[in-house]
């Protein structure tokens, strides 16, 4: 049995190693949202991001999505899958973490900013500054003209410490938000 045990944790860890190795060029989107369960908010999604990011830089973006588990967000999170997770209110609270995330605070607009009410704010234990981690994107006009939620689901976008262009992805936000991007 324990022979058993110790082959099978072998695979999990190898299967885990070939997966972060697998990065490639493109953009992933995660979504961890109840809504987009159905076919037809998973849909809607897709075509407003294929509409509003046609004429990004980016080469390819992917969009996965997830019945909102906390345990697959821990996985995708540990694995760094993921430049830009979409979560449901529930999800976002477990995974709001300064330390882990990057603030929206330097990449949005004051006039966008000031929209977000203060319970989306959290303290940076280092600098004891309230920002912005989770930014509510089922609050934009945009997003409430082209995507049906399921009982009036929030959803929130972040962005992980481990993205490497973290300033691509807030360019991807403001894009899907409708902000304007700065150099376009």
């Amino acid at each position: 049995m324990r022979h058993i045990l110790t082959v099978l944790l072998g695979f999990m860890s190898l299967s885990l190693l070939i997966g972060c190795s697998n990065k490639d060029d493109s953009f992933d989107f995660l979504f961890f949202v109840d809504s987009f369960i159905h076919d037809q908010p998973e849909q809607q999604m897709r075509e407003l991001v294929d509409e509003n990011l046609i004429e990004n830089s980016v080469e390819q973006i992917s969009t996965t999505f997830f019945v909102p588990m906390e345990e697959r967000l821990i996985i995708e999170i540990a694995s760094h899958n993921g430049d830009i997770l979409f979560l449901n209110r529930e999800m976002t609270e477990r995974a709001m973490d300064p330390e882990g995330l990057h603030a929206f605070d330097d990449h949005l607009s004051l006039e966008t900013l000031a929209n977000i009410p203060d319970q989306e704010r959290k303290r940076h234990p280092d600098t004891n500054e309230w920002k912005v981690y989770a930014f509510p994107v089922s609050q934009t006009k945009i997003f409430k003209d082209n995507v049906s939620l399921q009982g009036g689901e929030e959803v929130f976008a972040i962005i992980p410490v481990y993205v490497e262009d973290p300033v691509a992805s807030f360019n991807l936000i403001k894009e899907l938000i409708g902000e304007e991007v700065e150099g376009k």
